[in-house]
């Protein structure tokens, strides 16, 4: 289970996204601390630069089809040395 408290305590701020209005709205209610920031929106629409980048059930949620665009994404959004 992501646990924004977890990253925040330690590093990170975390950023939740995803395409699935419903999916949202139940981490909205999980992590109401304002710890995370949660966004309903596509992965391929991201820009800037982010020091990691943790992918929970992406691998299934995409499509095995689909694997290249996403690591182009994920390797587009890192900085240089930047972690996935």
């Amino acid at each position: 289970r992501w646990c924004p408290s977890r990253c925040s305590k330690r590093w990170a701020k975390p950023t939740g996204r995803n395409i699935s209005a419903r999916c949202a709205a139940c981490c909205a209610r999980v992590g109401r601390q304002p710890l995370a920031q949660l966004e309903l929106r596509d992965y391929r629409d991201l820009d800037g630069q982010y020091d990691a980048v943790v992918s929970i059930e992406m691998f299934e949620a995409v499509g095995e089809a689909y694997w290249p665009q996403y690591f182009r994404t994920v390797r587009r959004l890192l900085r240089p040395g930047g972690q996935a």
